[in-house]
């Protein structure tokens, strides 16, 4: 049987794909940056259906990422296996002023992939991207990029914790530079060594070198790169790269990869970067190309030797009935403990207790979930009290510290409770709108349309009153700003609550909603 995935295969913020099989089971990691748990692993048994089942790093001892700046924490994880244990290396980024990287990278391991991930373990390594590999004689071996100049290589006692011999450089970058994300996979005589290049943005690159002994040198594609977009504006799938490959039960070959997809008209990705599926082949003269015999990515691939099998889609609405967050919840950076988003406090309500502003390094009260369509809606019912100015409880679109559009119940340093509707840019707050209001329970519905976005509110849930329609929200997006590698995250939809007297203020939220309107993948 033939089934045909649609690109992407994961919609919104799902980056830097790492994609294993074990058996008749695919899995697939992908980044998270400053958002907690740390990294987001997908199940599935047919390559075209996907469903969330693990967020490994979920204690702060695995990872911390309190003050990390925006577009920092967990990039490029490699989720491997070695035929008894799974195992994850992952970087954690904490800021890159000047390019000049605070980083750590850390390996941690499991027995089940849904299941408790150990303590990390520290990799002495000054680099992003680390990946581990293991070779069929039992020796496990970390590829990493050196000094942004080329791939290394070095044997790595996982049992002890160390580097074993010395480091072997394997691969230089070729004219698009910024080589990075490496894996590497044996095929027939030669060992395959599959980089990103070109940086994250719009000349973002699949390039691929091979050798005959692991320590290389690694000869270079004579057609690299083997996979990109960078040639041709007109592609729906824009910033293709990073990549990473996975035979199926039947022989054949696969690849997911890097992408975006940009507003029509505009540059601008909102969903961030997320994940595409290719068919591979080998060539005559063993390179590794895309099916479709060009390098440039198709919008639909067709897998073979394939029976459908749906996943559980993820929840739409959430009416906060069961005792612990949904999988598809993430926190700013750092975990709220039962104290702070507390699901037992009042039955079928999520209790969020006020913490720092949104626009804090620190500890957030807000839960977000992913925008993952261009047209799409969310909204939220909740109880708030506020007793001045400094406590707000509401709904957002949230890119990161600097950029969101938040609307929210407050009351004014006078006093009286008022529905607001503030934007931030680039760390200037905008308020746009200030309604007065006389209520303790409210309803805010959002829409984004593109780059446009409505916030309406009501008091009945039945009839909503709108506050800002079809205002500009094109800075919660990639590439708004000038310096395209500042930030690469992806919009979330967040519901939170602010109290910056830290006095015990709380919202209990009723329900949470997020629909996608559209369904075709431009």
């Amino acid at each position: 049987m033939t089934l045909i995935a649609t690109n992407p295969i994961l919609t919104g913020f799902n980056p830097d794909p790492c994609i294993i099989r074990t058996g008749e089971d695919f899995y697939l990691a992908t980044s998270t940056f400053e958002w907690f748990p740390g990294v987001v692993i997908y199940h599935s048994k047919d390559l075209k259906n996907w469903g969330m089942v693990s967020k490994p790093l979920s204690r702060v001892s695995q990872l911390n990422l309190e003050g990390n700046d925006s577009s920092g924490g967990v990039c490029a994880p490699c989720l491997s296996h070695d035929g008894a244990k799974y195992y994850l290396t992952y970087s954690n980024l904490r800021n890159f002023e000047n390019w000049v990287m605070d980083v750590d990278n850390f390996i941690v391991s499991a027995n089940d992939v849904d299941g408790q991930w150990s303590e990390p373990v520290r990799i002495p390594v000054y680099a992003i991207d680390v990946s581990l590999f293991h070779h069929p004689d039992g020796s496990k071996w970390l590829v990493y990029p050196k000094s942004q100049v080329g791939i290394c290589i070095r044997q790595y006692d996982v049992e002890k914790g160390c580097f074993v011999g010395s480091e072997h450089h394997i691969f230089d970058s070729t004219y698009l530079k910024i080589t990075e994300g490496p894996h590497i996979y044996i095929h027939n005589d030669f060992y395959y060594l599959i980089t990103a290049e070109g940086g994250t943005g719009a000349l973002h690159s699949v390039t691929i070198g091979r050798s005959k002994t692991l320590t290389g040198k690694y000869e270079l594609d004579p057609r690299f790169p083997m996979l990109t977009s960078k040639d041709d504006t007109e592609l729906r799938l824009q910033k293709s790269g990073h990549a990473s490959i996975v035979d199926s039960p039947g022989g054949q070959y696969y690849m997911v990869h890097l992408c975006a997809r940009y507003i029509p008209n505009t540059k601008l990705c909102p969903m961030g970067r997320e994940t595409a599926l290719q068919k591979i082949v080998f060539d005559e003269e063993g390179w590794i190309r895309l099916a479709n015999g060009s390098n440039k990515p198709d919008n639909a691939v067709e897998i073979e030797n394939m029976s459908e099998q749906p996943c559980l889609p993820e929840i739409t609405r959430d009416d906060f009935n069961s005792d612990q967050l949904d999988i598809v919840y993430q926190f700013s950076r750092v975990p709220l403990d039962q104290s702070e988003c507390n699901l037992s406090a009042r039955e079928g309500y999520l209790r969020l207790y006020g913490c720092s502003h949104l626009g804090s390094r620190f500890k957030q009260g807000l839960v977000a979930r992913r925008q993952k369509s261009f047209v799409c809606s969310f909204e939220t019912c909740f109880e708030f009290e506020p007793s001045g100015c400094y406590q707000t409880a509401g709904l957002g679109l949230y890119y990161n510290l600097r950029n969101y559009i938040y609307c929210y119940i407050t009351r004014t340093a006078t006093g009286t409770k008022v529905v607001e509707v503030a934007s931030c840019k680039d760390r200037k707050v905008t308020k746009l709108i200030s309604t007065e209001i006389d209520s303790s329970k409210y309803y805010i519905r959002g829409e984004r349309d593109n780059g446009n976005l409505s916030f309406r509110y009501s008091l009945d849930g039945t009839t909503f009153i709108t506050l800002v329609d079809n205002i500009d929200s094109s800075h919660i997006s990639d590439d708004y700003f000038s310096d395209a590698f500042s930030y690469y995250t992806g919009s979330m939809i967040v519901i939170a609550c602010e109290d910056f007297e830290k006095a015990g203020h709380f919202a209990d939220f009723d329900y949470f909603e997020y629909r996608d309107l559209d369904v075709s993948k431009p």
